[in-house]
Parts: structure tokens; C-alpha cells; sequence
């Protein structure tokens, strides 16, 4: 079920959480290990259950960033707060949307539609 989510007038729906999640992997994918002060890399010891008392070594990266949440919440913000109201000028394929799918569907009456 779509959930939408209004920001600055403008509105997201669940498929931008998507896209957001895509953006955040993009940009975290290839996080540089995180070094000591002597520039040795960090490990951490984890103990899963599966090995039964074994350990294994787990590198650690670098903090997370998240410059482009910035980027992302400003640009809408600036779309809806600038001095066209409305966005259809703006934006041409909003002036004239095509017709509905369902426009082009043959519509029986409804008296025959049950008769059949």
C-alpha cells in the first residue's frame, strides 16, 4: 500500500524510498576502512552462533555520510517554494497530460452487460 508523505507542499510516495535506498547504497558501497591513529585498519571480533565458540574478524569502515540527503530535501523545496505556483509552465509534459487508458475502452451498456 503507497504511503505518501508531504514535503513543502510537495508529495512522495513509497516508491521514492526506493530510490532514496538506491541513493544511500550509491553512496556507501565503497566506504574506506576506518585506521587507527597509527593508520592500522580497525577489526572487530564477532562470535556467531554458527561457529560454536569460533570468531571471525569484521572489518570497520568509515563513518556513514549523508551529504546527499541535503541535496535531495533542498532541490524539491526549492521546486515547490519558487515563484511559478503552478508547475504544469514549468514542466511541459504536465501542461497536457495524454488521455486516460480507459478512454479508449468500448463501454457496453449496463442493461446488456447483464443480460449476457
Amino acid at each position: 500500500m503507497p504511503v505518501n508523505c508531504v514535503v513543502g507542499g510537495c508529495v512522495l510516495t513509497s516508491n521514492d524510498d526506493v530510490i532514496l535506498a538506491v541513493l544511500h547504497y550509491n553512496e556507501h558501497s565503497g566506504r574506506a576502512a576506518a585506521k587507527d591513529r597509527d593508520g592500522n585498519e580497525r577489526f572487530s571480533l564477532v562470535f556467531p552462533r554458527a561457529k560454536s565458540g569460533g570468531y571471525t574478524l569484521k572489518r570497520l569502515l568509515t563513518d556513514a555520510t549523508f551529504a546527499y540527503v541535503d541535496v535531495l530535501i533542498s532541490e524539491p523545496l526549492y521546486l515547490c517554494s519558487s515563484s511559478k505556483k503552478n508547475s504544469s509552465d514549468s514542466i511541459p509534459e504536465l501542461s497536457s497530460p495524454p488521455p486516460p487508458v480507459c478512454s479508449t475502452f468500448v463501454r457496453p451498456d449496463k442493461d446488456v452487460a447483464i443480460s449476457d
